[in-house]
């Protein structure tokens, strides 16, 4: 049973470290500030839905007037995205979008118009 038991630790220990060898550089750039926190902001003069993202992954809400939501542990890597569109059938429809890290605005956006829409993009390796 020792042999067997012994065994199984040697399979384990073996997968182990390429478990940690994964894991550990995500970790350690984590840890050296390689994510940050990010405010979103979006204004609209009426109904707006803003779409925002990272890595390909999005979501979408649809909001009236302001709209704010601050997201956590965003990777320097992928980036962010916010897009904000108005009233499609509202030609004087204003919207806008706003990107805060770390206090500083790093991207800002509008547009109006029945089709106006604003994007804003938070480029990989933001500071």
């Amino acid at each position: 049973n020792n042999t067997a038991a012994s065994s199984s630790t040697s399979d384990t220990a073996a997968a182990s470290p390429e478990s940690s060898s994964e894991a550990s550089p995500t970790q350690t750039a984590n840890s050296h500030g390689r994510t940050r926190t990010v405010v979103l902001k979006a204004t609209s003069s009426g109904t707006g839905l803003v779409v925002h993202g990272a890595g390909g992954s999005t979501s979408s809400e649809e909001f009236t007037g302001e709209w704010t939501k601050t997201v956590e542990n965003v990777d320097k890597i992928d980036g962010y995205v916010l897009t904000v569109t108005g009233d499609i059938l509202d030609d004087s429809s204003q919207v806008s979008c706003q990107i805060v890290v770390a206090g500083e605005v790093e991207e800002e956006a509008s547009g109006s118009g029945s089709v106006g829409g604003a994007t804003c993009i938070l480029p990989s390796d933001f500071l």
